[in-house]
């Protein structure tokens, strides 16, 4: 195991047991070694020294960095596995949760702040306590942990640099906004018109990506932007205009109501900015539980919010996360970017209906 890593066992119910090995190492993964009870909380955390100076290529997206990690659980319970970030193993909060049994597959999170140098991931495999192990070979298993741009690490891929015109200056810059580096020159070229820069992937002309249908880049070459205005031709010579401005306003719905199994009431609250220009105030959902007040924007977010009883606080929201934070296209088409629109959500088949696709 890493010298920056620790693992820990916690029991929620009284052990005798002085077990403290919960995470183990096993060739190509580290996965959950059997615990003492099946209520064990069995805890992984990685701590970083902390990052370096926010980028150039990542100023625009608020990057300071990003954690992915490939990750698998094998369960036969109801088994749990969480994902925390924070200051320290003890001051954290919870970003992410799965449930049962999750294929292998990658997670990433965005990194916005010096703060967040701490990162615990917790499986449990039961919460119906029993003084049996019934479910000890259910196991969560983490394949790798990807972190960029921290103090004191090391590289895992080189790029090639780009060639400035100042041939003295031997520091290496990115290239301008809206080109691309030649591989096999290092020279910087301008993409196609109405095209933004995948930024994972800076080198070669498949980083210019084509915007979607009736959108337009953005001055800053990194996105899609729809100015709320769409026409089609619905028979003939004839244009239907549509004028979407009222979706670039933020407006906020909650689901009904919905009850844990203690009975506790809760909601889902949504707010969307479905289009607008660059000026546009984009929706935002906020964590007003924890200290931590994480705030994530986008075109469509969620958090679950539960009636409080602090006088100040009508509701309290948790648990935000982006819904769609880049707009692939505007069209009536039913499929876009690999992404299908249900037909049985839009029955009418006299007015093509106008549909928006995020990703």
């Amino acid at each position: 195991m890493p010298k920056n890593m620790e693992s820990a066992v916690f029991h929620q119910e009284f052990s005798n047991s002085d077990q403290r090995t919960a995470w183990e190492v096993a060739g190509e993964y580290i996965y959950t070694a059997p615990g003492v009870q099946d209520t064990d909380y069995l805890t992984l955390t990685l701590n970083v020294p902390g990052y370096r100076a926010q980028s150039l290529a990542n100023s625009e997206m608020n990057e300071l960095s990003r954690i992915t990690f490939v990750f698998e659980t094998i369960c036969t319970a109801d088994c749990r596995f969480y994902f925390l970030v924070g200051y320290s193993k003890w001051n954290n909060y919870l970003v992410e949760q799965w449930k049962g049994r999750n294929r292998k597959q990658s997670y990433s999170y965005l990194i916005q702040s010096n703060h967040t140098v701490s990162f615990t991931w917790t499986f449990q495999r039961t919460e119906e306590f029993s003084m049996d192990r019934n479910f000890s070979t259910d196991a969560a298993k983490i394949y790798s942990i990807h972190i960029t741009n921290v103090i004191g690490g090391v590289a895992s891929q080189c790029l090639r640099c780009a060639v400035t015109s100042d041939k003295a200056d031997s520091s290496c810059v990115p290239c301008p906004p809206g080109h691309y580096m030649v591989n096999t020159t290092g020279e910087c070229e301008k993409c196609p018109p109405n095209t933004y820069i995948r930024t994972s992937q800076p080198v070669g002309k498949t980083a210019c990506v084509h915007c979607g249908p009736n959108t337009k880049r953005n001055k800053a070459y990194t996105a899609c932007l729809s100015d709320c205005t769409f026409r089609v031709q619905t028979g003939g010579e004839a244009v239907q205009t549509y004028d979407f401005s009222p979706l670039s306003n933020v407006t906020g719905f909650t689901s009904s109501p919905r009850f844990t199994n203690r009975g506790l009431q809760y909601f889902h609250h949504f707010n969307l900015n479905l289009c607008g220009t660059e000026s546009r105030v984009p929706a935002s959902c906020v964590d007003n539980v924890t200290e931590s007040g994480k705030v994530v924007k986008g075109y469509v977010c969620q958090s679950t919010v539960v009636p409080s009883d602090i006088r100040s606080q009508s509701m309290v929201s948790s648990q935000p996360f982006i819904i769609g934070d880049s707009l692939i296209g505007v069209t009536t088409e039913t499929t876009l970017g690999g992404i299908s629109s249900p037909a049985w959500l839009f029955p009418s088949p006299q007015l093509p209906d106008v549909i928006f696709y995020y990703k």
